[in-house]
């Protein structure tokens, strides 16, 4: 069930890969993976190859064995996405996972991905911001009981580091980036999603 209702709130994300992610793309980073679906579902839809790294030992698993002998140009590998070195690549994707670390980890994060992408190279960020209120208040308190619960299967902050608007593209242009598109994620979902498009 978990996995069918990530699926569905994906749809804005994936809709974002479709426009921004050329099928000319070689090289496709995917970090903090989780159990693999944005990856698989990128890889089906480009020829690119789609490196997953995720940090959690059980989702590693369900998206090796999803995805091995099926999907050819997916491969997982494990990792902390705040501490590894990043092979060169023409798009990285982060995946609501930067609200999991501290203030001086998102911007190492971030760092990293400009450092790793080609010249001219994408970075597609999908994550919760603080508007609307009640959504904002909705999600924090459900992942502040996800996380309580090690949901993620590896140690996280005790409650998620969600942003403003303001504070995110703060962030972002700290880190050498510019923002090309920012879409706050209009749905029922009570989630309150942005996704923003950055360019090294």
């Amino acid at each position: 069930m978990q996995v069918w209702a990530r699926l569905i709130c994906l749809q804005p994300v994936m809709r974002a890969i479709e426009q921004h992610v050329p099928h000319s793309t070689e090289r496709l980073i995917d970090l903090g993976s989780g159990y693999g679906l944005v990856s698989a579902l990128t890889a089906l839809r480009r020829d690119c190859i789609v490196i997953g790294i995720e940090a959690s030992p059980p989702r590693l698993a369900i998206a090796r064995h999803a995805t091995t002998g099926h999907i050819l140009n997916v491969s997982f590998q494990q990792g902390d996405i705040a501490q590894i070195s990043l092979p060169s690549s023409d798009v990285v994707l982060l995946v609501d996972v930067l609200c999991l670390f501290t203030g001086d980890a998102q911007a190492h994060v971030l760092e990293n991905c400009a450092d790793s992408l080609c010249s001219g190279g994408a970075l597609l960020i999908k994550d919760n911001t603080t508007t609307p209120r009640w959504k904002y208040k909705y999600t924090h308190l459900e992942e502040r009981v996800k996380l309580w619960m090690g949901t993620y299967g590896v140690r996280a902050q005790a409650q998620p580091n969600y942003r403003t608007p303001d504070a995110w593209r703060q962030l972002i242009t700290n880190a050498n980036l510019s923002i090309e598109e920012e879409r706050f994620i209009r749905s029922i979902a009570p989630y309150p999603g942005v996704i923003y498009l950055c360019r090294k």
